[in-house]
């Protein structure tokens, strides 16, 4: 398998946990690289930054945010990764990608593992018992403690 001269992290899934996740890139070469981000779902995401330059050598980390949908979902981001000299402007970056037509690279990354830490109401529950049984033995103690004590 060839190796290319920037590496995408994650490979295949992009987990969102708790909204957010994140996409590295990792410019293992010489030479500058452009970038842009596009996603099936553009109103679900915020995506920053979406495009921009990737050095020689350097690395950057572009973070997912998504909005207000709900876990399930078949969505989808293509990273796609254009030749470029690092050395020009972004408005030059943006206007070079709206010319060319084929990425050096193309990676789609597919969402998954969509995890919400908010708690459940079973979760609710059991600390609602938890606490209510901590309270009752505070309350009880003394009680009990003078029971024993009298036997």
């Amino acid at each position: 398998m060839a190796t290319t001269p920037i590496q995408i992290t994650p490979g295949q899934k992009l987990s969102i946990i708790n909204g957010k996740g994140i996409i590295e890139l990792q410019n293992d070469s010489l030479n500058g690289y452009g970038y842009k981000i596009r996603t099936t779902s553009p109103n679900a995401y915020k995506v920053e930054p979406n495009i921009g330059i990737i050095k020689p050598l350097d690395s950057l980390k572009i973070y997912v945010t998504m909005k207000d949908k709900k876990p399930g979902c078949n969505d989808k981001f293509n990273i796609l990764i254009y030749e470029f000299d690092h050395k020009k402007s972004f408005e030059e970056l943006k206007e070079y990608i709206s010319n060319e037509k084929t990425p050096f690279i193309s990676r789609i990354l597919q969402v998954d593992n969509i995890i919400n830490d908010k708690p459940t109401l079973q979760a609710e529950k059991s600390s609602l018992f938890l606490i209510l049984t901590i309270l009752m033995l505070i309350f009880l103690s003394p009680t009990l403690i003078r029971n024993f004590l009298t036997l």
